[in-house]
């Protein structure tokens, strides 16, 4: 059995509720969800819902029988991390108390491909996008100059389209 990261990708009716039934059918069995996701797909009135939670395999296996009982549910899987494409967004309010500092953030910015979305005279607002390890990286970095405000996504996914050439 191996303990780590599992992510959980279904299809699902766009109904009232059925995001309610999920999580309550999950946190019922006393599974811990990590993050939660849901938004639209390319087929009218079907939701994707992503859901991540730390756990060992028969755990996994557990939560995809479980959910696949569901009327609503389409269609889902486990996800492989290493044929996956994962993704996150966090949004952040970082202080910049001197013109020094803001140049520190500017830099560490640019060399984490994240993006300014607003600046003002004491701080700037960023995004930065990429894997969970991106992400908390970059928060702990711009924790150094004081984070006064975090939002941050569930994970996003979906499998490779074929073999990473590069």
């Amino acid at each position: 059995m191996t303990n780590g990261l599992h992510v959980i990708s279904l299809k699902v009716l766009d109904q009232p509720g059925v995001l309610q039934r999920i999580s309550s059918l999950i946190s019922r069995r006393n599974f811990n969800i990590h993050t939660i996701t849901a938004g639209a797909t390319e087929t009218e009135g079907i939701t994707r819902i992503t859901i991540t939670f730390w756990g060992d395999d028969n755990t996994a296996n557990q939560v995809v029988r479980q959910l696949d009982k569901l009327q609503e549910v389409k269609w889902i899987e486990e996800l492989d991390k290493e044929t996956t494409l994962l993704r996150e967004i966090a949004l952040m309010k970082v202080q910049a108390k001197s013109p020094e500092e803001r140049a520190d953030i500017l830099n560490f910015v640019n060399v984490y491909g994240a993006k300014v979305v607003e600046a003002v005279k004491d701080g700037l607002a960023v995004e930065v996008t990429g894997g969970p390890k991106k992400v908390s990286s970059f928060i702990d970095v711009m924790g150094t100059f004081g984070v006064t405000q975090l939002v941050r996504s569930g994970a996003l996914a979906i499998e490779r389209m074929g073999e990473v050439k590069y």
